[in-house]
């Protein structure tokens, strides 16, 4: 294999939204999870990167921030490890939309 990059196309750069560097990212079929040393875990929809689902700090800074984050196969549960040992999950709250009204439910 020859080293030719003209069929690598650059379609999207987004900024992380992150506040340190050193970002770890976990991509499934229907989400793309960044995770890093500020505890910070962005949840972002795979079909359209530049929405976001979800940010929320399971893990303190102080103590190191996420050490890995991964997704159930829907995207409704994220488990982080933080630097410090703790096992997080939480829970994502999903708002669907049906005749233009608007229905919080919890998966």
């Amino acid at each position: 294999m020859q080293n030719n990059f003209q069929d690598i196309v650059l379609t999207d750069a987004l900024l992380s939204m992150h506040q340190l560097r050193n970002i770890g990212i976990y991509v499934t079929d229907s989400r793309i999870i960044t995770y890093g040393y500020d505890g910070l875990i962005i949840v972002r929809d795979n079909m359209e990167p530049r929405k976001v689902i979800a940010i929320f700090m399971p893990h303190h800074r102080t103590q190191g921030g996420v050490k890995s984050a991964i997704s159930s196969q829907f995207g409704e549960m994220i488990v982080s490890l933080g630097r410090n040992g703790d096992v997080v999950a939480n829970r994502i709250r999903y708002f669907i939309f049906i005749c233009s009204l608007c229905i919080e439910i919890s998966i």
